[in-house]
């Protein structure tokens, strides 16, 4: 059997309050094309298989005509989302802190390979994400997300607003 990475079925309670808020559209009827509820999950150990959420993202994404949806889901993030991760987020003295959480346990979202490094320059910190392997790489629309998702904790840690120097793709 191969490996089907998985990842944290609390995300789709973001795209389903984005559609909602964002565009005015009932998440009910994409979710159930996708095949998943559109109910928050009951428990904070489910999770999705990555198959499901590529199709839940391009749904939302042909329904909206957003090419940005993650971005715009990803300012919905809040430290409850990410259960056991955001709280030890919330507990970090620093953004900095925080930041090297994420490094550590950012398996915890998503099982899929990822590697995610933060590093030192001269004059600030430099967040980097990549996918080793492109087949098991998440929809771009859910790597939007996922940013956008880390700059709204960053705010929340912060208690003011955190925007990147640059941005790199």
């Amino acid at each position: 059997m191969l490996y089907e990475p998985t990842t944290l079925a609390s995300a789709t309670a973001l795209l389903a309050t984005s559609l909602r808020e964002e565009y005015g559209i009932d998440p009910a009827a994409i979710f159930s094309e996708a095949g998943l509820p559109v109910a928050p999950p009951q428990s904070p150990q489910a999770r999705y298989p990555l198959a499901k959420m590529r199709v839940l993202w391009a749904l939302a994404r042909e329904a909206t005509g957003d090419e940005a949806i993650g971005l715009k889901t990803g300012m919905y993030a809040r430290p409850q989302h990410f259960y056991a991760l955001g709280y030890s987020w919330m507990a970090s003295s620093t953004l900095l802190g925080a930041l090297q959480r994420l490094t550590r346990y950012v398996h915890v979202v998503s099982t899929a390979r990822t590697d995610v490094t933060l590093s030192e320059t001269k004059d600030s910190y430099v967040l980097s994400s990549a996918f080793p392997d492109p087949a098991m790489q998440p929809p771009q629309e859910g790597t939007d997300c996922g940013l956008t998702a880390v700059l709204s904790l960053c705010d929340i840690v912060a208690e003011k607003k955190i925007r990147p120097i640059r941005a790199e793709l």
